[in-house]
């Protein structure tokens, strides 16, 4: 049996105002670092095989507080990171749907081919997420990984592990620094925990 803990970056400007982060590297604010102390107390007296997280800076603060608590060495990774959106990242999605109309649809549609001008379509994503997860647990002794990234990798990894199509509208939203367990018994993925945000309560 192999365990993985899965984490969304805490809350940043740009996700209050609804723009689109994607390779943008944007800092937490405070309430981002505030839940970062308490994913930290979450974690408390946990101990990981393996510590890995997006490279971006958002998801490097959210890990930081833990990080330093446990002492854990931390591997970064840019196949970690959200979904590049190309020339669409810094815009709301209200403003996008008023300049770009036409693409704004497929992106609603989740057009699995369509690449976001100069950004990722959700083929590569997928490609990339599945890679850097098969690295995670690509160490046989590792039973317990970590990992800190984004919303949209989290989605499609929710999608990796119960096989459902990309195009699918998404099903399970995440808060930011919300905590999710997956198992993986003889090469099956199951979801335990999802979205969980009980340590966010107070």
């Amino acid at each position: 049996m192999r365990r993985l803990t899965l984490v969304r970056h805490g809350q940043t400007d740009w996700n209050l105002a609804g723009r689109i982060q994607g390779h943008t590297d944007i800092e937490l604010n405070d309430k981002g670092r505030w839940q970062a102390q308490r994913l930290a107390e979450r974690l408390a007296g946990e101990r990981f095989d393996r510590v890995l997280c997006s490279d971006a800076r958002r998801a490097r603060q959210t890990l930081a507080p833990y990080a330093q608590a446990s002492g854990c060495a931390v591997e970064y990774l840019a196949q970690l990171r959200e979904r590049h959106f190309g020339a669409f990242e810094g815009q709301t999605y209200e403003s996008l749907a008023q300049a770009r109309p036409q693409a704004f649809a497929r992106l609603r549609a989740r057009d699995t081919a369509f690449e976001l001008d100069g950004g990722e379509s959700l083929l590569q994503l997928r490609e990339r997420i599945v890679t850097a997860l098969e690295f995670a647990l690509g160490r046989a002794q590792d039973e317990s990984v970590l990992i800190v990234t984004h919303g949209g990798v989290l989605d499609l990894m929710y999608r990796h592990f119960l096989a459902m199509p990309l195009e699918t509208p998404r099903q399970a939203e995440q808060l930011n620094a919300a905590l999710n367990r997956v198992s993986l018994d003889q090469g099956r993925f199951s979801i335990d925990i999802w979205a969980d945000a009980a340590h966010l309560d107070a």
